[in-house]
């Protein structure tokens, strides 16, 4: 057992590799569909008391069904539940119906933004105690942290989750610098109707890496939900790069950033406010420099990975022990679960 208080077994597999977590979580790394990352779920409810799961993992979330059913089921911590409630009616009932499977007083949620611990609760109809704000960090290692940057590349947009690409299309044709998307979701009709100074389309993940350290500006124009919030990966790792950043309002982005501090924010749904922004930065070098100074020293200071682990680490100290349903020796299950990681 890894501390005297707590015996947890982790299937988030992002916070693997810091020191710290490994001290304190026995930690499971395999597939998240996999049928083996399955039955380790399965078995670790049952020589642990806490189980941290993945919630984009459909292994994780269709062992937790079965876990729900023990008659003293350890604690289950989901990480990330950011999952959209459906297009229809079929779908948010089929979303639902498979939530009520696994939900229960043993399970807790640990969601990105402030937003969505009152929308969650309501969304799928869980007790708004077990919903917990863990804000989430910049995933960037450290190599990339202090790999090289340039300027010069204009206005870079990039991502996929619920961008809002035809908000940053008609903020470009209000601005002359040159504009990049990379994303590999934009439709026929939007690539057709792209000004001349767009380049966009779907990119590699070097090639995505290295538009995103040449930016000038950053933008991450955001959908505005009801339901969830996305976006958390990309503005991070442009403030991590100290890029300055220009980001609509949609629900969960003050989290993260902060007006006229770490970045822009326009109002959502606003492609003029958003050109404003952009021909405001782009035509003041000072403000630019200061934007995404202050941009990255607030991640370094707030949104490291050693951050998220505190974050995610205080959660669990804040949940009663729970005895699991068998209670073999604490050297042997870890003697064993190690064993299985190494497979």
């Amino acid at each position: 057992m890894k501390d005297g208080a707590l015996m947890a077994m982790a299937f988030s597999t992002y916070p693997w590799r810091n020191a710290t977590w490994r001290e304190r979580v026995d930690v499971v790394r395999l597939p998240p569909s996999s049928a083996r990352r399955f039955m380790a779920v399965l078995r670790a409810a049952r020589t642990h008391s806490i189980l941290i799961l993945n919630g984009f993992s459909r292994a994780d979330l269709f062992a937790a069904v079965l876990v729900a059913r023990l008659r003293r089921p350890p604690h289950v911590v989901i990480l990330d539940p950011t999952w959209g409630r459906g297009e229809n009616w079929a779908d948010r009932a089929a979303c639902r119906t498979i939530l009520t499977l696994f939900d229960g007083d043993h399970v807790h949620y640990g969601v990105l933004t402030e937003f969505e611990v009152g929308t969650f609760p309501r969304t799928w109809v869980v007790d708004p105690a077990r919903v917990h704000k863990v804000l989430w960090s910049c995933t960037l290692g450290d190599d990339e942290l202090i790999a090289s940057r340039s300027t010069g590349g204009g206005v870079f947009a990039g991502g996929n989750s619920l961008r809002d690409w035809d908000l940053m299309l008609r903020a470009a044709r209000m601005v002359s610098t040159p504009v990049t998307i990379a994303a590999p979701n934009l439709t026929v009709e939007q690539l057709r109707s792209a000004p001349g100074n767009v380049t966009a389309g779907p990119v590699s993940p070097a090639r995505y890496d290295a538009l995103l350290r040449g930016a000038d500006v950053v933008v991450v124009p955001m959908q505005s939900r009801d339901d969830r919030s996305s976006g958390q990966g990309t503005m991070l790792a442009a403030m991590a790069l100290g890029k300055p950043l220009v980001v609509n309002d949609a629900p969960g982005v003050r989290d993260y950033v902060s007006d006229g501090e770490t970045g822009i924010v326009v109002p959502r749904d606003d492609p003029a406010a958003l050109a404003a922004a952009l021909r405001r930065l782009l035509g003041d070098e000072p403000l630019r420099t200061r934007l995404g100074a202050a941009a990255e020293r607030e991640v370094r200071q707030r949104f490291l990975l050693p951050h998220y682990v505190e974050r995610v680490l205080g959660l669990m100290d804040t949940l009663p022990i729970r005895r699991t349903a068998a209670a073999p020796s604490p050297d042997r299950v870890r003697e064993r679960m190690l064993a299985r990681t190494r497979d």
